[in-house]
């Protein structure tokens, strides 16, 4: 079961920027980040680029930073792992580069298969100039 969110993106004197993300059953042994975790500096990220992070907790994750806002999703393709990271960008999804899965990172839905299982998509927001990540409740 999934959830979906719009991005709110900051304005000048904005409080903190919570983008709300999708999440599905994780298996028992899979460790998702359940608070704000800073996963990199905001200015760090290239607009428009696919980012992975490694935080200290939970599983790698694949960053996009859209002007002001960042999108946050697993790292690994649902279908058989391959680093999304490394894939082709089209907007806000990003193809697998091993089977040509594509998802959408703003909840991590399947756009086109051989996936069939949705990617953990993230809360994010800036703080302090940190990106932080939070995993929802909807799993």
């Amino acid at each position: 079961m999934s959830t979906t969110g719009t991005p709110v993106v900051p304005g000048v004197g904005a409080g903190p920027v919570v983008r709300p993300g999708a999440r599905t059953e994780a298996p028992a042994d899979e460790a998702f980040v359940d608070r704000d975790t800073t996963v990199a500096a905001f200015a760090d990220l290239d607009d428009g680029a696919l980012t992975r992070v490694e935080p200290d907790e939970g599983e790698p994750l694949v960053l996009l930073r859209q002007g002001d806002a960042v999108l946050a999703a697993s790292a690994t393709c649902t279908h058989v792992g391959a680093p999304l990271d490394e894939g082709e960008r089209d907007g806000t999804c990003v193809t697998c580069p091993w089977h040509g899965s594509i998802f959408d990172l703003t909840d991590g839905h399947v756009v086109n298969g051989p996936a069939t299982a949705p990617l953990h998509a993230f809360e994010t927001r800036i703080h302090d100039g940190d990106v932080q990540v939070r995993a929802t409740d909807a799993f």
